[in-house]
């Protein structure tokens, strides 16, 4: 159901102390159970929080995947292959068209 089972755990723990507290008669299990429980909660958010749709980073990484999967398996392997961008500066294969990072395309 959820990808990260990390929030059983505390969950477990909470249902186990609710069912001992009342079951052995020992009222002071249920402040563990509420421990636990604060604790389980915090998981949740901190696992399924909502996360930013433009976060750069990730978006960064799928151009980079992009990129290397269009690519032949043996791209790179040569230092005399690389080629720098002259509006950029950024180094890259010559089998690209375009520089990678600013998207013009080589000038010879």
């Amino acid at each position: 159901m959820f990808a990260k089972p990390a929030w059983m755990i505390p969950t477990a723990f909470t249902v186990l102390f609710l069912i001992c507290a009342p079951a052995f008669r020992l009222p002071f299990l249920a402040f563990p159970a509420g421990v636990s429980f604060v604790i389980a909660l915090f998981v949740l958010y901190r696992d399924f929080r909502p996360r930013d749709k433009y976060d750069l980073r990730g978006l960064v990484d799928a151009q980079d995947k992009a990129d290397l999967q269009n690519l032949g398996s043996n791209v790179g392997v040569f230092e005399f292959d690389d080629y720098l961008c002259h509006y950029c500066r950024t180094r890259y294969s010559m089998e690209l068209r375009k520089c990678p990072k600013c998207g013009r395309a080589r000038t010879s």
